[in-house]
């Protein structure tokens, strides 16, 4: 008996390049981050100068590159349920375990933050903690950084979940009105724009 040599793929294998590319864009936004913290004391002048200086500032544009890659992770098993046709999990089940795993810890480091930076509570400020709290401080130019400033990215990642559980049923609802696959993909196609 002979034995095949291919190895067999592994699940979810057609994911990794993605994967790897939004790991590498989120290592790109932590050295972005940490290098705009890295100021010398009492100058605030960068330790940089030149294109590196450059380049490090400009490094802020992986943040859209790790939310196109993440949305357009999760909107590909959604995309394929379509064009095949078949029936796709309720877009509020997606938004309640996402919900699940981002709302609690996001309100409680919101919470502790909030209330070591207001300890005098008659001083403190309420629409900052209501903004944060509505994951809505992405819309005030004077409260996004705030509390704490990379939550903005939590934000905008709910806002998406948000359009995907209101997105899914509607593409439901029309993938099951079109018989031809051509049809499907248009709904497809239209709604991620």
């Amino acid at each position: 008996m002979i034995r095949s040599t291919r190895a067999t793929p592994l699940p979810g294998r057609g994911r990794y390049p993605l994967d790897s590319l939004r790991a590498v864009a989120a290592i790109g936004v932590l050295a972005f981050h940490a290098y705009q913290n890295n100021k010398f004391t009492g100058t605030g002048a960068y330790s940089w100068t030149g294109l590196p200086h450059e380049l490090m500032l400009s490094s802020d544009s992986l943040v859209d590159l790790f939310f196109v890659i993440s949305g357009f992770v999760l909107w590909l098993p959604i995309a394929k349920a379509a064009l095949a046709g078949r029936p796709q999990r309720p877009g509020r089940v997606l938004l309640l375990r996402r919900a699940a795993r981002l709302v609690p810890l996001y309100l409680l480091v919101v919470l502790i933050v909030w209330a070591i930076n207001n300890p005098q509570m008659s001083a403190a400020h309420w629409n900052d903690l209501l903004l944060h709290l509505t994951f809505t401080q992405v819309y005030s130019d004077q409260y996004i950084f705030w509390t704490v400033g990379p939550a903005w990215s939590l934000a905008v990642e709910f806002h998406f979940y948000l359009l995907i559980a209101i997105t899914v049923p509607l593409l439901t609802r029309w993938t099951q009105r079109c018989a031809s696959r051509r049809a499907r993909m248009a709904g497809v196609l239209t709604l991620p724009w």
